[in-house]
């Protein structure tokens, strides 16, 4: 079940499957590939909301990593983020 996903860096996250994504947005065109690799074999993954991207468990990590949180995008994060978790029923 997609949930939203905590963490130290305050990135608005929800933690979805595959599936999940696919379910939820395939009448907007989305496929269940990771926006970062392009792998479709990951059945975990990742809504990042200040990318407007999901990515597989394992891009998100490698992201992560390296990720600065910049206050000029919270507006475009929270609106991002309030539409998934809708969509997504959370």
């Amino acid at each position: 079940m997609a949930k939203v996903y905590e963490n130290k860096k305050g990135f608005k996250v929800i933690q979805a499957t595959r599936g999940e994504m696919m379910c939820a947005l395939s009448e907007y065109g989305c496929a269940g590939i990771c926006d970062s690799c392009g792998s479709c074999t990951s059945h975990d993954g990742f809504y990042i909301a200040v990318l407007n991207c999901w990515y597989c468990s394992d891009c998100f990590h490698e992201w992560y990593a390296i990720a600065k949180r910049y206050p000029e995008d919270e507006e475009i994060e929270n609106k991002n983020f309030e539409l998934y978790k809708q969509v997504l029923g959370i």
